[in-house]
């Protein structure tokens, strides 16, 4: 069920540049929403 290895991809072709800088800026706002301290209200 959770094998490595699987079939190959229909349509294997490399990302269009919008869709790189809209990965690219999903990585960033998933690393900067973590916080290195937590936050305590109060």
């Amino acid at each position: 069920f959770l094998g490595v290895y699987h079939p190959a991809a229909r349509y294997d072709r490399p990302l269009s540049w919008p869709r790189q800088v809209l990965g690219w800026l999903a990585l960033l706002i998933f690393v900067l929403s973590f916080s290195p301290q937590p936050i305590i209200g109060g």
